[in-house]
């Protein structure tokens, strides 16, 4: 998935679940001063954590959407962290 696609994908889930993206890229000094994974996808543009205006559906059915959309889905307690679901560290 490119960069393209996702930030298309994540545009959609935002507006088909009422919610917007409270994180997207970042540089490596930010993504160590939150403490997150040297690795992350975040720091390639290919990371977005999405908070909900409203009650979300339950993890199940956002999970089963994600994988249909080509997504992985986390849950990150008060949000959602998604990303490709190809996408590997390199």
């Amino acid at each position: 998935m490119t960069q393209g696609e996702f930030w298309a994908t994540i545009t959609w889930w935002v507006h088909f679940f009422n919610g917007r993206v409270t994180s997207g890229p970042r540089g490596a000094a930010a993504n160590k001063r939150i403490g997150h994974a040297a690795h992350s996808p975040h720091l390639v543009g290919l990371g977005a954590d999405v908070a909900y205006e409203t009650t979300p559906p339950p993890v199940a059915e956002r999970a089963q959407w994600a994988r249909r959309l080509g997504l992985t889905l986390v849950v990150e307690g008060d949000h959602d962290h998604l990303q490709p679901a190809s996408w590997q560290p390199g």
